[in-house]
């Protein structure tokens, strides 16, 4: 990808998904949106599409994914 791609006028609102930092690093430096696996989750939660996204993220986690207490302390605390 590169700058002109992330500034073109047919990606504006577009949300790159990724949870790997340099992945993320390099597309909050062209200016898109990222979303990590919480937040995917969590949307529908949210809109009322699931009921719970804990337990698929138990899930995850069980299967050995890791994501950040701290980080999920808050995604759960926000309504997740």
């Amino acid at each position: 990808m590169n700058r002109r791609w992330s500034r073109s006028p047919r990606n504006k609102g577009t949300v790159a998904v990724l949870d790997d930092l340099q992945a993320r690093r390099c597309v909050y430096s062209m200016g898109l949106r990222v979303m990590g696996i919480l937040g995917v989750l969590l949307r529908p939660k949210r809109a009322g599409f699931i009921l719970a996204a804990r337990p698929l993220v138990t899930e995850l986690v069980d299967s050995g994914m890791y994501f950040d207490p701290d980080l999920m302390a808050q995604a759960f605390a926000e309504g997740g």
